[in-house]
């Protein structure tokens, strides 16, 4: 299970990756790193910035407007090439877009000053409705051909899961596991057969592919494979 100074020090890894992309807005970088940035935030703004979950996520994509307007234009509409209003006029994108960012990397950055010595758990952090909300995040992505970001968090989503499975059994894990090292310790302890397993080495392979930058590009079937897998596994009882 992560530590306190360990869950600092993963916030504090985003927060330096945010200032990254702040000041690099332009070019491949931003549309394939920035993806991948907002997925392994919005479980910490769920969990230790709950108030501002919403807010959180209102800046990458808002489904409730009504047309695209300077107020409502997002970050997901920069990714995927949208520089105008409805109207047909172009707006200030750069504007916007550090505006929006910088609203995110406020909130990611108001997470720290929540965690203190009461937090020796993270079951919050593995809610059911959290898991469901971030797998349809990822098939957003996943619909706008960002299938790296999309695996990205339906591979999140497995870990963490099968984490707070870990802990339920007490099934004890090393400081910080790997996917790959939580399975070994469910079969280990008999919660999984050997067809289980298999199951999720697989997606395992396909998270690790879309967790590393240098790596072939995921496909849109790796990444639609590994968001089913992730809500079968959801719906699994290994207890």
């Amino acid at each position: 299970m992560l530590s306190e100074e360990a869950i600092k020090n993963e916030i504090d890894s985003l927060l330096k990756m945010g200032d990254e992309l702040f000041l690099n807005l332009e070019g491949v970088m931003f549309r394939r790193h920035y993806p991948l940035w907002y997925g392994k935030s919005l479980p910490y703004i769920h969990e230790y910035n709950s108030l501002c979950y919403n807010d959180f996520i209102m800046c990458f994509k808002n489904e409730t407007r009504k047309e695209i307007t300077a107020s409502t234009y997002t970050l997901s509409d920069y990714i995927i090439g949208v520089y105008q209003v409805s109207s047909g006029y172009q707006i200030n994108v750069q504007y916007a877009v550090r505006g929006l960012l910088d609203i995110q990397i406020g909130l990611l950055n108001a997470c720290i000053s929540t965690i203190d010595g009461s937090l020796n758990k993270l079951k919050n952090f593995v809610r059911a409705d959290l898991f469901y909300s971030e797998l349809e995040s990822a098939e957003y992505l996943c619909q706008n051909k960002f299938y790296r970001a999309a695996g990205n968090i339906a591979g999140i989503v497995i870990e963490r899961h099968l984490i707070h499975i870990c802990n339920d059994l007490e099934i004890v894990l090393p400081n910080k596991p790997t996917l790959g090292v939580v399975i070994d310790r469910l079969y280990d302890a008999d919660r999984i057969d050997d067809v289980e397993k298999l199951r999720l080495k697989h997606l395992n392979e396909i998270r690790v592919k879309c967790d590393h930058v240098k790596e072939t590009e995921p496909n849109e079937a790796e990444a639609k494979n590994i968001l089913f897998g992730a809500r079968e596994t959801l719906s699994k009882n290994y207890v």
